[in-house]
């Protein structure tokens, strides 16, 4: 599955400035994006992992793969990384979830940059990209404040031909990275 997303990465960075394609039909009744308000986070001293996470209560991916079941779609149903170290996955269509949590030291590492991340970020408007997306795909990935806010820091496939960036690209696409390898390590395929 990593090499699949590595391949659709190359392939959407290649074509950066390119006209859009249509968006293939996407069933976006089906994408959703809601959180779980039954998880709390619980405070960072809980993972035993040393970490900064005063800043942040939770990240967020959800993806929308093209050709694929939904139900072996990494992060199709959403998946959801808070400051202590827990996660969710799902639910799915049926209620399901998978909760567990991150080793101390992914702890560290999401934290250091979601913290890079956090300095950077303003509240100015996205910078966005135009971009050959392939038809059908979508990702989305925000991060949930301290204070509550939320805020959409990737946005590829919301409007067509756009990957939008919030706190910097270079972040951004670092912090994407990370919560990929969570993503494909912790959410349950098939779902």
């Amino acid at each position: 599955m990593t090499l699949y997303w590595s391949v659709l990465l190359f392939l959407a960075a290649s074509v950066i400035g390119a006209q859009s394609l249509a968006s293939g039909g996407a069933r976006s009744s089906h994408f959703h994006f809601a959180a779980d308000s039954s998880i709390s986070s619980q405070g960072a001293q809980e993972s035993g992992a040393p970490s900064d996470s005063s800043s942040w209560d939770s990240i967020y991916e959800q993806r929308k793969c093209e050709a694929m079941s939904d139900n072996f779609c990494p992060g199709f149903y959403g998946f959801r990384v808070f400051n202590n170290g827990h996660y969710v996955a799902g639910p799915n269509e049926n209620g399901k979830t998978k909760k567990g949590r991150i080793s101390p030291s992914e702890l560290v590492d999401l934290n250091r940059y979601v913290n890079v991340w956090v300095s950077a970020f303003n509240v100015n408007d996205p910078d966005c990209d135009r971009a050959r997306l392939m038809p059908g795909t979508r990702e989305q990935i925000e991060i949930t404040r301290a204070d509550d806010s939320v805020v959409r820091i990737y946005d590829e496939g919301s409007t067509a031909g756009n990957i939008c960036y919030r706190g910097g690209r270079d972040n951004v696409n670092t912090l994407r990275e990370v919560i990929h390898r969570l993503t494909d390590k912790y959410y349950p395929q098939p779902f």
